[in-house]
Parts: structure tokens; sequence; C-alpha cells
């Protein structure tokens, strides 16, 4: 790896942590992507945030970056990210929390980005080998000793019954914004949804947010959209 790179690579890992440079969860090519946002709008841009935290005091005092001083020297390393491929331009769909990539690899101040470059990786590596440890000890219950079993049998039935009530909460509460659906699909056309949001790709909290809503039928993209084919076309086939 050039210098360069690392250099790119440290000036990324700055902004990533950095508190200027807000983002916002969202989908894009049905993965969770952080989306660069500023102050500016409802889904918001990230040029001028970005552009902020690079002429922070706090990035000055990183020795092991590039010096910065300008707003256009500022602009050029942001450039460098995208040449890079550390961040993608992105754009909203119907201004949605679902995003596509935005082939342009021009950095501008008015537009959406998002972070290809992840950081560190430690953390979530140590949780899922900490998730595997755990799996497996349950799996091999049986083979404790018995003291040790005796001992640990009540955390695991807590454990067993908090999940079966997780469950039976979910299928509840399924079951009940179901039969709400179907009365105001009938008495007040599209019909309400409690929890819209139940089994979207979000967060647990944003699970329940709104707590109602209109039905919003999926709009028919063109490329979802079947052609029939013309007389010509039948005949050629």
């Amino acid at each position: 790896m050039s210098r360069l790179d690392e250099q790119l690579i440290r000036v990324a890992a700055f902004l990533r942590k950095s508190p200027t440079v807000k983002t916002n969860e969202c989908i894009m090519a049905e993965k969770r992507v952080d989306i660069f946002k500023g102050t500016l709008s409802f889904i918001l841009t990230v040029g001028t945030s970005a552009t902020k935290a690079l002429l922070s005091p706090e990035y000055a005092a990183q020795r092991q970056l590039p010096s910065i001083g300008t707003q256009e020297e500022a602009t050029a390393i942001l450039q460098e990210l995208l040449n890079a491929g550390l961040i993608l331009r992105a754009k909203s769909v119907n201004n949605t929390r679902f995003f596509q990539p935005d082939l342009s690899r021009t950095w501008s101040d008015d537009a959406l980005y998002a972070w290809i470059y992840e950081g560190s990786q430690f953390t979530t590596l140590m949780g899922a080998a900490i998730l595997l440890i755990v799996v497996l000890g349950a799996m091999l219950f049986p083979l404790w000793p018995h003291a040790i079993r005796s001992k640990a049998s009540w955390v695991l039935n807590v454990v067993m019954y908090l999940a079966i009530g997780c469950i039976a909460f979910l299928l509840g509460i399924s079951v009940v914004r179901m039969i709400f659906y179907v009365i105001t699909y009938f008495a007040a056309k599209p019909g309400i949804w409690i929890f819209p949001n139940l089994w979207e790709d979000v967060g647990v909290i944003e699970s329940f947010i709104p707590l109602w809503d209109w039905d919003k039928p999926a709009a028919v993209t063109a490329s979802s959209a079947k052609t029939t084919p013309t007389t010509e076309e039948r005949k050629n086939d």
C-alpha cells in the first residue's frame, strides 16, 4: 500500500469518527449504508460538513494526516476519497431512505455520498466470535458438568421464556395490524397499517415508528414492468 493510500484511509477514518460529519443509515443495493448528511434538508447533504471537518482544529491536530489549510485543499482531498472508492455518490429514490449509486465521479458539496470504507472491523469480529462461543456453549449444554448445569439452568429458562415472549408479541402485533388493515381498507381506503415499519429493514426502535400510516402501494418501476411485444416482434420470433 502506497503512502498516499495510507493517508487517504487515515483521512477517511477521521471523517468516519468526526461528529461534524453526521450520517444517516439508509439502504442501497439491498445493503445498509451510512449516508453523509449536512444541515440543509430532510435527507441532508454531506459536502459542507465534510469540508468543515477537514478544516477543523481537530483535524489540524492530527499530525499524521495531510495538511489542509483552504477549502480548495479540502475539496481536493474529498475528491481523492471519491476516486479511491472510499466513498460513493448516491441519490435517493423518490426522496425515501432507499438509495442507488450515482456514477458521477466528481465531488460536489450539494451531492449525497455513501461510505464504502467501513473502518476497523475489530468490534464486529469480536462480537461474532463471542456469539459463536455462546452458541457452541449452548449446543454443548448437555455435556456440561452437573453442578454447572444446575446453576445455569434457570438462566437458560429465563432466556427461553423471554425469546418465546418476544416471538408471541411480534406474532400478536402482526395479527392485530392485519385485522386492523383489512377493516380500514374497506372502511377508508387505501387502509391503515399499525407500525408500518414493523417488518422493514430498519432498527428495533425505528420498527415501531410511526405508530400508524396509510398504506402506500409499491410503485411499478420501469425495470419491473413487463411490456407487451408488438406484432412485428412476434413475427420476428
